[in-house]
């Protein structure tokens, strides 16, 4: 949960990409029926759940910087 607000930009955009896949899902429910639209469903899932999860790569993670 720490990286989500420390990478609000990147949590958004799997926010987003998950809204997209369920309105996608609301509109046409046949693609759960496909299998080969069961694997870009599942995929879609995957990048939005990576999304809220990961760091940003010009971030350390941490809440403050060390001192030197």
């Amino acid at each position: 949960m720490n990286n989500a607000k420390r990478n609000w930009k990147t949590t958004i955009m799997g926010i987003l990409t998950l809204a997209m896949l369920a309105f996608n899902v609301y509109r046409t429910p046949s693609v759960l029926a496909d299998p080969a639209q069961q694997a870009q469903v599942a995929a879609g899932a995957a990048a939005g759940i990576g999304l809220i999860a990961a760091k940003d790569a010009d971030q350390t993670g941490t809440g403050e910087q060390p001192k030197q």
